[in-house]
């Protein structure tokens, strides 16, 4: 039995790497740039070694042109080049060293040593994870660093925000002699809007329904800068500057951490390369749940004022009345802690062979797909484009820790209805064996772990929620209306019929939520929407 289990790891794990190595692959060259988009690729290195894998859509689409069919998607690789730093470099796909990522040389001046050696060593990390990944990805990737969340404002580095690159405004004139003068503006940066995707999800779930459909286009054809984090451990996240995703150390982590440090990264990545102040921020599902996290353990107000408006779809913060009978269970019999007695740190890796054999079986019998998903978060068959299941599929579930469904575990049972609490280690401070282990005490210095306090958030925030939503019921969502401090919640969008996938995968969402969010973005971003300027010669 032990051996047959040992051998299907080693199987699994094999899967890993291939499926890993095709979805790198397929995440750009199917979903964004045979579209026209530009797309680039950037890693944000976390305060704690994890190197975070975002990608940028920085405009619309470029026309395609009538005499080259293939200009879309030159168009779009030569865009995500043209960002690169004047001193680095993107190999060409042929040579060998093209599975190398680019890091960026224009780091930040004063860098002490040891933080020149981290940054070296996310590098070499980077690399390796690119080093499985086929010698075709012309993405360029940059390694950035960025402090804690919890760092106080004296202590906190400075960051020089480098000059988006956009077009010029350009003012045309005359001299007192009559010659023609002409003043070149420096560009004006787009607003950025960062993409935070939910539990078991990534970044595709922003992308899969296409032009005019998903999220992310929609925001970059409106004039967005678009960004899209994935959190630690899901399928396109999987890389640490010491750990492997073999070292079970690697999987300690729940979305405390994911608020704490995932998303401060994150927003700080994605305004140095833009050249902004500020950004606007969309969530789904735990997306939502970790930004309010973060704002809650915003000590220094940093991510306050970098995060001007949160708009929250399906937010999933309370759940202690939720309706999905696999949470449930998962809760009610403590499946989390039989996971850590077997030695499994890794809860469904979309990257393996469960993706694998869902895809094929969406082929074959897509119902079987629809049961499964009804069942963990609810499943609208009228609003799914079902011939999309095996893509949806074989990108999802992406993948976490067994802490981190531990994590949600712990907030079905949780005592109080409205209580947001961190990760209770327990009180047991030994194991039976006598080994120190983590607990409350050690890790919070108190028996109970923290609570988020909500009333603490500041950023102006707008809600979607469905009326079929397994996940968000409303007694959880009464919770949190009621948590949130007066004049945070600028709107609140009810869909009578959406359920929760139906936010990312929904059919009609860009007519039912989508124009909305732009909506909102535009009216609460300072900035303003971004218009291009076309001058004529």
């Amino acid at each position: 039995m032990v051996c047959g289990a040992a051998r299907f790891a080693v199987v699994i794990l094999s899967l890993n790497l291939l499926t890993q190595s095709f979805l790198s692959s397929s995440l750009h060259s199917e979903l964004v740039i045979p579209y026209g988009y530009p797309l680039e690729q950037h890693w944000a290195v976390t305060s704690d070694g994890y190197l975070l894998r975002m990608l940028r859509i920085p405009k619309g689409a470029s026309p395609p042109s009538s005499d080259s069919p293939s200009q879309p998607q030159q168009s779009a690789t030569s865009e995500a080049s043209a960002s690169q730093s004047p001193h680095t470099s993107t190999p060409s796909p042929s040579s060998p060293s093209a599975a190398a990522p680019t890091v960026s040389s224009a780091s930040r001046a004063n860098t002490a040593a040891p933080e020149a050696a981290a940054t070296a060593a996310a590098a070499a990390a980077a690399a390796a994870v690119a080093a499985a990944a086929p010698h075709t990805d012309p993405l360029p990737v940059k390694i950035e660093e960025t402090p804690r969340l919890t760092t106080t404002a004296g202590n906190r580095r400075r960051v020089s925000m480098s000059v988006a690159a956009s077009s010029p405004e350009r003012e045309r004139g005359a001299s007192a002699d009559g010659c023609q003068l002409e003043t070149v503006a420096p560009p004006k940066p787009r607003p950025v809007v960062l993409l935070w995707h939910g539990l078991l999800d990534a970044c595709t779930g922003f992308l899969m329904n296409g032009p005019g459909k998903s999220l992310a286009f929609i925001l970059a054809d409106a004039g967005y800068d678009v960004w899209l984090g994935n959190s630690r451990g899901n399928t396109f996240s999987r890389a640490h500057t010491t750990l492997t995703p073999w070292d079970p150390a690697y999987w300690t982590f729940s979305w405390d951490e994911i608020a704490t440090r995932d998303i401060p990264a994150g927003v700080q990545l994605a305004m140095r390369v833009a050249g902004v102040d500020h950004i606007s921020y969309v969530g789904h599902s735990q997306g939502s749940t970790t930004l309010l996290a973060a704002l809650a353990a915003d000590e220094d107000g940093w991510l306050a004022s970098a995060v001007k408006f949160a708009v929250l779809l399906a937010p999933a913060v309370f759940t202690t009345h939720i309706q999905s009978i696999p949470m449930v269970t998962l809760a009610a019999l403590g499946t989390d802690g039989i996971f850590a007695l077997l030695g499994i740190h890794e809860f469904f890796p979309s990257a393996s062979f469960v993706s694998f054999l869902e895809g094929v079986l969406c082929i074959e019998e897509p119902s079987l797909c629809v049961n499964i998903i009804a069942a963990i978060c609810g499943f609208n068959p009228d609003n799914t484009d079902l011939d999309k299941l095996p893509l949806y599929l074989s990108f999802t579930p992406a993948g976490t820790s067994v802490q981190n469904m531990a994590k949600w575990a712990q907030s079905v049972r949780a005592p109080l209805p409205n209580l947001l609490l961190r990760f209770d280690y327990g009180t047991a401070c030994t194991s039976r064996t006598g080994a120190n282990v983590t607990c409350n005490q050690r890790q919070y210095g108190q028996l109970r772990p923290p609570q988020y306090d909500l009333s603490l958030v500041k950023t102006p925030i707008a809600l979607f929620t469905g009326g079929q939503d397994k996940l968000v019921t409303p007694p959880d969502l009464e919770y949190l209306l009621e948590a949130l401090p007066a004049g945070v919640l600028v709107a609140h969008h009810k869909t009578p019929t959406f359920q929760h996938l139906d936010y990312v995968w929904g059919k009609n969402a860009a007519e039912m939520v989508y124009d909305k969010v732009v909506a909102l973005l535009q009216e609460h971003d300072p900035t303003g929407p971004y218009q291009e300027m076309h001058l004529e010669s």
